[in-house]
């Protein structure tokens, strides 16, 4: 229940925003978000839900086979390649705007000016206390159910 509400009340909404107002940086400029936006839009949802989903029947299937060592290391396993992505494609999040700007190179404003930057502050800020819920939660349920 904690996790489904982590997913409806914080990442989805995050994810929903990024990709509204700064999609084609959310997408790292792979696609040009104008064209078609609904089909990025339903495939970044679909991504989303669907990492999640398995992510969960995953960790759930190896909590009850008492394998949360396991879990715990693939837990920080995915958090160490999402903090990776950084570094790597530090040329494409490194500026903000359009699909057009970037491909241009005019009109792009940098990362740490950027509504983006300080959205995304915020949002860490805000995801990171709700993971830490749903993790102490999870945790908690365990150990009572134990």
């Amino acid at each position: 229940m904690a996790y489904g509400l982590f997913v409806a009340l914080v990442l989805f909404p995050t994810t929903l925003y990024f990709y509204l107002f700064h999609g084609d940086w959310f997408l790292f400029y792979w696609v040009d978000t104008r064209e078609v936006p609904w089909l990025w839009g339903l495939l970044v949802a679909l991504l989303l839900l669907g990492a999640a989903s398995s992510g969960f029947a995953l960790g759930a299937a190896l909590c009850r086979a008492s394998r949360d060592r396991l879990v715990r290391r693939m837990t920080i396993g995915a958090l160490v390649l999402a903090v990776m992505v950084w570094p790597l494609a530090w040329q494409r999040l490194s500026v903000v705007g359009s699909y057009r700007q970037f491909k241009r190179d005019y009109g792009l404003t940098a990362f740490f000016a950027s509504p983006a930057f300080y959205s995304g502050l915020i949002m860490l800020v805000i995801t990171g206390v709700a993971f830490g819920w749903v993790v102490y939660r999870i945790d908690r349920q365990t150990r009572d159910g134990a």
